[in-house]
């Protein structure tokens, strides 16, 4: 499968991925081993609703109690893990995907991996932020209905190339329901090549009888809504990514749009931003 601007394989599980490569992209493996060497971990803490703590020493790591333990290898750009008494396939490939891969990436400096959908809108990337269970998914469906190509539902890496900030697809699923543990739907138009940022969009809950009004956002205010979109914010790579969201804010527009909480309204909403993209 292609993510990230990778080929992830899971080699000892081939059965999860049927999806195609490129040998033009680096290669993450996925396999599985038995022992992990001395590490220190930190106390449990719950995350996407299950306990787990961090692994470091030789290599860092993650373990979902019960699950397994996830390793990243870095001398052999691989994902190792270690199987518990709980351990699924499925679990497997959504906390790989999900959420271990762009922690990996964002800790390797590879990509600045953000929370939001992200559709493309004239050969470009539009991202749509939103808090949790703000509607971001919701309108990333309403543009799969529309034969949008869609980059991400959730996550998405943000890479400079040539001097322009592109968005880096994530995989080809999305979450219209958030199952626990669950990648949900593949994408079938999914778009697994970067395309270049035009335009970011923060969606706000407004009445369902309101107008729907598109601001754009300047200063401080942009940094903000950047900053809180960060899918991880370790203190380790803080300032790296403090200066990352600083120069993307001074180059890409933001903007605020009001979201009707009314679900016959979402046409409206997708051609306000349709719209404004035309323009």
């Amino acid at each position: 499968m292609i993510a990230f601007s990778h080929n992830i394989i899971f080699k000892d599980e081939p059965k999860l991925d049927t999806h195609t490569y490129s040998d033009r992209l680096p290669t993450i493996q996925v396999e599985e081993q038995t022992i992990i060497d001395r590490v220190e971990f930190s106390s449990w803490i719950d995350m996407n609703g299950r306990d787990i703590r961090y692994y470091r020493g030789k290599y860092w790591g993650l373990e979902i109690r019960g699950l397994f333990v996830l390793v990243w290898d870095r001398d052999n750009s691989s994902i190792r893990y270690i199987k518990k008494n709980n351990y699924t396939r499925e679990a497997l490939f959504y906390w790989v995907l999900h959420t271990f891969l762009p922690m990996v990436l964002q800790i390797e400096e590879r990509f600045t991996i953000v929370h939001t959908g992200c559709v493309e809108i004239n050969k470009s990337a539009t991202l749509l932020l939103a808090p949790s269970f703000g509607g971001k998914s919701t309108l990333v469906s309403h543009f799969l209905k529309k034969e949008f190509n869609i980059l991400c539902d959730d996550t998405l890496g943000i890479d400079m190339i040539d001097n322009k900030y592109y968005a880096i697809p994530s995989y080809p699923f999305y979450r219209p329901y958030r199952e626990v543990e669950s990648l949900g739907i593949e994408i079938k138009n999914f778009n697994s090549t970067p395309k270049p940022i035009n335009s970011i969009y923060l969606l706000q809950k407004s009445p369902p009888n309101s107008p729907i009004e598109i601001v754009e956002i300047f200063g401080i205010e942009k940094f903000k809504t950047l900053h809180f979109s960060l899918f991880i914010d370790f203190e380790s790579i803080k300032k790296e990514s403090f200066a990352f969201l600083m120069k993307l804010s001074n180059h890409i527009p933001i903007y605020k749009i009001s979201v009707p909480w009314d679900l016959d309204r979402l046409d409206e909403v997708y051609n306000s931003i349709i719209d404004k993209e035309r323009e």
